[in-house]
């Protein structure tokens, strides 16, 4: 089985902006997926999604959005992926920490995957949470290997203090960079240079052959929330990557996204677009990573 490329895993626990009619949003996520309540001390509404009966867990499509009138504990856990079935399916028991990709079926311990820095608590078969590069865990967990393997394409991070960005990509309307030190949301203190920029960032990639989907990975700065941006491919539109949430405490943040590699591309460019009216698009470190199956691998990561 191979790992979506369009998987992903959020946890909201506070909420993270008021709307236009004063309502605390608790999370707001694109695309499609399923969402739960584990916690909640106020009614909470679902604007966009399903609900299964009798309890807050279902599925949604072309985005969530769930809100409160109150302050309180909220605790929604979201995944974006199409669902699957792992009863029938083969798993591995392993020891942390972990090298490689699947899906999380079960760990007695918290963990914390592809080096997010945010710890996670939950992982069920009907909860699975996916992996595309490590797994980071002191205990034993239970995992359901893929047959993905991951390429680093590129990697680049801001220089500074006061000097313009990567040359990697072209864009206009770019901030000079400056020097933030603050922390992630698990404490841990992180220094480095940070930029933003609101017009259209353009990548001109290259990828191996067999090459089936990216994972872009960028480290940024949360200190302006709602940071939304169009991903296109050769100039066609194939997401919106929506990074919702602003802390102005522990401001720093890693961010990935999943792009699907059209059938027989080998050179395109890759465009991060963020639409007039978003907030500025934040970076600090920004890496692209390519899907494939092993046996079109020749470098590992």
């Amino acid at each position: 089985m191979l790992l979506n490329p369009n998987e992903s895993y959020a946890s909201f626990g506070e909420p993270i902006y008021r709307d236009a009619d004063g309502n605390w949003v608790v999370a707001d996520a694109e695309g499609d997926g399923r969402f739960r309540l584990e916690e909640g001390a106020h009614d909470v509404v679902v604007v966009r999604g399903h609900i299964a009966p009798g309890k807050f867990v279902g599925f949604f499509r072309d985005g969530l959005m769930v809100h409160t009138r109150e302050l309180g504990k909220v605790c929604v856990r979201i995944l974006t992926c199409p669902s699957f079935e792992t009863s029938d399916l083969p798993f591995a028991r392993v020891q942390g920490p972990f090298l490689g990709a699947g899906w999380v079926l079960g760990s007695p311990v918290s963990f914390s995957v592809d080096q997010h820095r945010e710890v996670l608590e939950l992982a069920s078969p009907e909860w699975p949470i996916p992996f595309f590069r490590s797994i980071d865990s002191r205990g034993e967990f239970e995992i359901l290997p893929s047959a993905t393997c991951t390429i680093l394409l590129m990697s680049e991070q801001v220089a500074g203090p006061d000097a313009m960005p990567p040359v990697s990509f072209s864009v206009q309307n770019v901030t000079r960079s400056v020097f933030l030190e603050s922390s992630f949301p698990d404490g841990s203190v992180h220094k480095a240079n940070v930029c933003s920029h609101l017009n259209a960032a353009h990548f001109d990639l290259e990828v191996p052959e067999g090459t089936y989907g990216l994972r872009l990975r960028k480290i940024y700065d949360a200190f302006h929330g709602r940071q939304r941006a169009r991903v296109l491919i050769d100039g066609e539109p194939v997401g919106v990557w929506f990074l919702p949430i602003e802390d102005r405490r522990n401001r720093w943040r890693v961010a990935e996204f999943g792009v699907a590699v059209p059938p027989g591309k080998e050179r395109f460019r890759l465009t991060i677009d963020p639409p007039a009216g978003s907030a500025l698009w934040s970076l600090s470190e920004f890496q692209i990573f390519g899907l494939m199956v092993p046996s079109a691998s020749k470098e590992r990561v």
